[in-house]
């Protein structure tokens, strides 16, 4: 699910948008996140999947660790975009506006990366300077102010959109209906440059743009967030039913902003028929709801964009008055399409903290709360020594990390074990189970949470037992290796300890002897002579 709302008379707060720090600022973006790399839709952590979306030349491994790379991306990041800011001055301006939006936002940003873009349009020459500073605050520091900026004062859409996210829905965790994952944008674009840019190229909507966009030359104020849920919806029945009001958990109908130019509310499920078993997919269906008038002449554009999405798709559009009431029937659609089955993979480990050497126990469990059975079930847990690589931090001592079952029956479970022990100390990530199985001879995936160990050093009198004899050994490899020295290494590393401890002993040797003579003269000197009452 993702919203987004585009306020001209909204403002952030504590940014003065007529600062020189916004002059020729064409974008800033501030995007904090709530995902788990071991909850990503499907479109992030499959590499066939999300390679039909990028460019051919983008590298294999990129995108087979993905999931990794992920893990590193700061929590919080803002983006800010200068066009042809004077040579010099871009990179003065983004700090002083990061610094506006660390106070408004409670984000503690620092400066991350930054690199420059020369570009054509029209036969114009124009230079874009991007500036990326990252934060490690997390999004319940960031989320009260970025939803503070949402108009809710304005009625419509936000309303059931804040309605969510104060009741948990969008907080991944929350509630047992929550999101994944979500991603909350708030920040600012100044339309008229952005329109100025686009306003020859051919073909590009400009009448209908500045109708949506306000054509201002200070900074438009746009707020928003992206959701996913990966378990909402399962099979069995094969007829399935989508509400947006049932999504979001909402009691009250949905309403449009009787304030608002233009209000659009989309929905689209994929659909498919299902004939003795066999799924052959059909064209997605898409709903469209729009506060608009589509016979007027400055619609053209939309007009033409929802014919060319009738090409591949089933579109159902109707057009309704500003602050009109979504009915319940145009917020529900109806489709045939085998959905994942309702599988829940849990992975624990018996000790969260355990000594460098020590055996840890690892198990996995597979349940099936469906009403079916799912098929040719398969779990993998090599991505643990993918993770540490050559490294060998991690050793598996017992067991396997692959295992299958020919069936997992409805409404029961299956477990796995395995046992590893780690050779170094430090926190480690043991990654998420993946499980694969087929249901209606289709393939789904299914993925655990991670879990996380914290191995304990040594401590110095097990460095001292075990430290000192292995560096004997290696000393004494080292010796017999010198020309003219091989095999005495044993005997000139005892002579050179000799020479060196032995002149130690003695000396302390002394010094003991002349601590119990002064002992023994101080009791002398305090004993009491005869005849002393």
């Amino acid at each position: 699910m993702a919203s987004a709302f585009i306020d001209s008379e909204a403002t952030l707060p504590g940014v003065d948008f007529s600062d020189s720090a916004f002059e020729n600022a064409l974008l800033g973006v501030l995007i904090t996140h709530d995902t788990r790399a071991d909850a990503l839709p499907p479109i992030l952590s499959s590499p066939g999947m999300l390679s039909g979306l990028l460019p051919p030349d983008v590298p294999s491994d990129l995108l087979e660790n993905l999931t990794r790379y992920y893990e590193v991306i700061p929590p919080t990041v803002l983006l800010l975009t200068y066009l042809d800011a004077p040579e010099g001055e871009a990179r003065g301006r983004a700090d002083s506006v990061v610094e506006k939006f660390s106070s408004a936002f409670g984000a503690s940003l620092s400066y991350l990366a930054s690199f420059s873009q020369d570009f054509e349009i029209s036969g114009e020459r124009h230079k874009v300077d991007i500036f990326i500073y990252q934060s490690s605050n997390i999004p319940s520091d960031i989320a009260p102010g970025i939803m503070g900026v949402l108009p809710v004062e304005r009625g419509g859409l936000a309303i059931p959109i804040d309605h969510a996210y104060s009741s948990g829905i969008l907080c991944p965790g929350a509630t047992s209906i929550s999101s994944n994952g979500t991603v909350m944008v708030v920040g600012f674009f100044t339309s008229s440059a952005a329109l100025d840019l686009f306003r020859t190229v051919e073909g590009f909507p400009f009448d209908f743009v500045s109708m949506i966009i306000p054509n201002t030359t200070e900074p438009t104020v746009t707020v928003g967030l992206f959701s996913y849920w990966l378990d909402r919806l399962h099979s069995s029945p094969l007829q399935h039913t989508f509400n947006v009001s049932s999504l979001l958990n909402l009691t009250e109908p949905l309403e449009f902003s009787p304030e608002a130019t233009i209000s659009v509310l989309s929905t689209a499920v994929p659909n498919a028929t299902i004939v003795n078993g066999t799924v052959t997919s059909q064209t997605p269906v898409v709903s469209l709801t729009l506060s608009v008038n589509l016979t007027d002449p400055e619609l053209e554009p939309v007009r033409e964009a929802i014919e060319n999405l009738n090409l591949t798709s089933n579109v159902m559009v109707k057009e309704v008055p500003k602050g009109a009431t979504i009915s319940t029937e145009d917020l529900t659609l109806s489709f045939t399409q085998i959905l994942p089955m309702e599988i829940d993979v849990e992975k624990a480990v018996a000790m969260s903290e355990v000594d460098v050497g020590q055996d840890v126990d690892v198990t996995v469990t597979v349940v099936n709360m469906d009403t079916d059975p799912a098929e040719n079930v398969t779990l993998d847990e090599r991505l643990l020594l993918t993770y540490y690589g050559a490294a060998a931090s991690v050793e598996v001592r017992e067991g396997n990390l692959t295992a299958a079952w020919n069936q997992i029956p409805a409404n029961s479970s299956v477990t796995h074990s395995y046992t590893i022990t780690f050779r170094r100390e430090g926190l480690y990530t043991i990654p998420y189970a993946k499980v694969t199985y087929k249901y209606m001879n289709v393939t789904f995936t299914e993925k655990s949470r991670n879990c996380y160990i914290r191995v304990r050093g040594p401590s110095a009198a097990s460095l001292l037992v075990t430290g000192i004899p292995s560096a004997w050994g290696t000393l004494t490899r080292i010796i017999d290796r010198v020309p003219g020295l091989e095999g005495m290494g044993s005997l000139i590393l005892s002579l050179a300890t000799l020479a060196i401890v032995g002149p130690i002993g003695f000396n302390e040797y002394r010094n003991i002897r002349r601590w119990f003579k002064a002992r023994k003269e101080r009791r002398t000197a305090w004993s009491p002579q005869p005849g002393t009452p």
